[in-house]
């Protein structure tokens, strides 16, 4: 994995373990929205850079989609 992408894919965890947490004390649709995004930006990095884990984000990126297609909590 190069350096940048490797950099970035770093980044994108810690921040998605942040809105994550921030999601379970208070959960939401903006939050469920937001945390697809960023699983859905990790599943691109993985698909080039990380294909041993591409179906792990992949999943991930399907939940959240999940979640913030049905959550009943505005």
């Amino acid at each position: 994995m190069h350096v940048t992408a490797h950099h970035n894919f770093q980044h994108i965890e810690a921040w998605l373990t942040i809105l994550m947490n921030s999601f379970r004390k208070a959960p939401c649709k903006r939050s469920a929205h937001v945390i697809c995004y960023y699983t859905e930006r990790l599943t691109h990095l993985a698909l080039e850079s990380d294909p041993d884990n591409y179906y792990q984000y992949l999943r991930m990126q399907k939940y959240w989609r999940w979640v913030a297609n049905n959550l009943a909590i505005e």
